[in-house]
């Protein structure tokens, strides 16, 4: 019998890697302030950390998940650095009373140097980015820039 991929929902994702199995306490009290975006083809997203800079720019969506390109400036040693990745999604159903289960090599996060957040599908030509507020600041800018923006944060820590 042969599994074919089945997407896992964006909210099922979401409380899978965000939440947790943490303490009940902590989930109910909203101690992360969690947000979404959702990236098309023809953007990259500008992430902005204390430790640093990112841009991250998807190449390419599939699927079962996106190709992306990636440059990080370091705020502590004012290196840069660049890369590329994949995420994958390849979840199966295993049963009608059991959600999806992440096959060994979905991979949900895509990274920055140092920086990550929590990818999903959401089309041929877009995906939703998953992070916490506070923590990351996410802007979208077009993508035709992606080797001239400059990666520098300067200034207050980071508010939205």
């Amino acid at each position: 019998m042969k599994l074919t991929n089945i997407k896992i929902p964006s909210l099922i994702l979401l409380f899978v890697i965000l939440v947790g199995c943490g303490p009940r306490e902590s989930r109910s009290r909203g101690i992360y302030d969690r947000a979404s975006i959702r990236i098309e083809a023809g953007q990259m997203a500008k992430i902005t950390h204390p430790s640093g800079v990112a841009l991250v720019d998807f190449t390419s969506f599939r699927s079962d998940g996106a190709s992306y390109r990636w440059r990080f400036h370091d705020n502590s040693n004012q290196v840069e650095t660049a890369g590329a990745g994949e995420v994958k999604d390849s979840s199966i159903k295993l049963l009608p009373s059991v959600r999806y289960l992440p096959s060994s090599d979905t991979n949900f996060y895509v990274c920055a140097g140092p920086l990550r957040i929590v990818w999903s599908y959401g089309s041929l030509s877009s995906a939703t980015l998953y992070y916490v507020k506070g923590r990351v600041k996410v802007e979208l800018l077009p993508d035709t820039g992606f080797e001239t923006e400059v990666l520098r944060r300067e200034g207050a820590p980071i508010k939205e």
